[in-house]
């Protein structure tokens, strides 16, 4: 006997129903953030896929987990494993991990760059906020840094002026934080740690380019410098102290393009470690330098040495003809102690994880409540989806 196409209708329902229900199940979910607790990485009112599971929990990576009633989106900062650890957040904010600060192999290692991955804040992206808010040193017209016809940044011109062009970030670095419909929340926390990304096309020989992060008593230099017409260079990782300066990597011959083709770089000075990477658009290798150092030439209680300036927390300085096509500046996470992470720190036990919100000032997690078991992880944020202009990828 025939199936009628009304029963036939309804299996393909029925199938339909049960396929969702074991997808939301066993693979992926669908929640929403409820809270500020995770701005900005997550902002309140956006709705993310979880997938769920995910093998073992990894320092650094956001997770969905389930305390009692609530299923709630947080950052893991601490990993108990098989033997437990113990965590504490010094002055400026930094998670420590058993006494050392959680440096290369203590943070998930990036499989793209080899480097090491933390939370981090974006500050500013050329493609979404005017520099000429946000830095000083930027004019109309070469042979300084100006703005091109499409917006990017240009020192120099094919003239080939010889002509030093300094670019510095003037603004007070805060905790703070820009949420989903556009208003500014102001921190109160001094930020120490950034990060800069930038892409680079030298259009003229010879040409440097120096990128410039200050901390303290200290600036740490990416010192990049062409060597012939066809994009050979060299590239040179430097500490600057009020005594000295001191040579950290290099000089290293590299590429800067050539042929049109622009030029990649990250310098980021997070948790005592500094990070320099330069790739040429299309090639799959890094050209990295790295170094990790004890502290910093002042300590934030060194009054008798406050006085010394090093420069601007963010400075690019040119030589040459340069453009640069895309530029962000990022921030570290600054994590605050209180509840069961206060000032001795809070022991993690065996299977146990420590999550905590990258909006410190303003987030419920285990210093409210403790650690809790690897169990209660229920999966990973992939995608948030909703509203559909913040829609991304997560991983």
């Amino acid at each position: 006997m025939p199936i009628s196409r009304s029963r036939r209708a309804l299996w393909w329902v029925i199938i339909g129903v049960a396929a969702l229900l074991v997808l939301k199940t066993f693979v992926v979910d669908i929640y929403p953030v409820s809270s500020s607790s995770m701005e900005p990485t997550l902002h309140r009112g956006e709705w993310v896929v979880v997938a769920h599971g995910g093998g073992q929990p990894e320092r650094g990576e956001v997770v969905v987990v389930r305390h009692g009633d609530d299923v709630l989106v947080k950052r893991v900062c601490g990993v108990g494993g098989q033997g437990g650890e113990r965590l504490t957040v010094d002055p400026s904010g930094d998670i420590w991990v058993n006494g050392e600060r959680p440096g290369k192999g203590r943070w998930r290692v990036g499989s793209e760059t080899n480097t090491t991955i933390y939370p981090r804040v974006e500050i500013f992206d050329l493609d979404q906020q005017d520099p000429a808010e946000a830095f000083e040193g930027l004019g109309e017209e070469s042979p300084g840094w100006h703005r091109g016809p499409n917006g990017e940044l240009v020192a120099g011109s094919p003239a080939g002026e010889e002509h030093s062009s300094v670019l510095q970030y003037q603004r007070i670095l805060r905790d703070g934080y820009r949420d989903l419909e556009g208003r500014v929340h102001d921190g109160e926390v001094s930020v120490s740690d950034l990060a800069v990304d930038l892409h680079l096309q030298v259009l003229g020989h010879p040409s440097s380019l120096i990128v410039a992060l200050t901390e303290q008593g200290d600036r740490f230099e990416l010192r990049l410098e062409t060597e012939d017409p066809d994009g050979g260079a060299r590239m040179s990782l430097v500490r600057v102290t009020p005594e000295a300066e001191i040579q950290l990597g290099g000089p290293s011959s590299i590429s800067l393009g050539g042929s049109g083709r622009e030029t990649l770089i990250h310098l980021s000075n997070v948790d005592n470690r500094v990070e320099a990477l330069v790739r040429t658009e299309g090639d799959s290798v890094w050209n990295t330098l790295a170094h990790d150092y004890d502290r910093n030439s002042y300590q934030p209680g060194d009054e008798e040495r406050r006085g010394t300036s090093l420069g601007a927390r963010m400075r690019l300085t040119a030589t040459g003809h340069v453009v640069v096509r895309a530029l962000s500046l990022a921030r570290d996470v600054q994590f605050r102690p209180r509840g069961k992470l206060g000032p001795g720190g809070v022991q993690v036990g065996p299977g146990e994880i420590f999550v905590l919100g990258d909006n410190s000032a303003d987030s419920r997690d285990s210093r409210d409540f403790g650690s809790l078991p690897e169990k209660a992880i229920v999966g990973r944020p992939l995608f948030a989806i909703w509203p559909p202009k913040a829609m991304r990828s997560l991983r």
